[in-house]
């Protein structure tokens, strides 16, 4: 089994935050992978986490170690009109588009709440 590894910050409790937090990364990775992009309010939305939540787990994504089990080339930004923040990420393509890589997101990421 894929492990996702710990978090970082000084509030940060493994055996209280791992599993939500890690919940929470898969199913922003998952809806960004395709490389639309979005606001902080519709990825939230989206994954049912809070707006905070989904930039704190765009931010997780820039970090090495985070990419090597999700893969990311790249967490993009852009100030949009009225200063609103559009995000999207590019993932190579076999990340999208592999029966394999899609199995193993599966495995890791419980999409009805849980990690597995």
């Amino acid at each position: 089994m894929v492990r996702i590894p710990n978090f970082d910050g000084k509030t940060y409790d493994q055996t209280l935050d791992h599993e939500r937090l890690g919940t929470s990364l898969g199913r922003v990775w998952m809806l960004m992978r395709d490389g639309q992009r979005r606001t902080l309010s519709q990825i939230a939305e989206a994954v049912g986490c809070s707006e905070a939540g989904a930039s704190a787990r765009l931010r997780d994504l820039r970090k090495s170690k985070f990419s090597e089990q999700l893969p990311t080339d790249s967490v993009s930004s852009e100030r949009g009109e009225g200063g609103l923040w559009w995000y999207w990420i590019a993932v190579p393509p076999e990340a999208v588009s592999s029966q394999t890589t899609v199995a193993r997101q599966q495995q890791l990421f419980d999409l009805g709440g849980g990690y597995v």
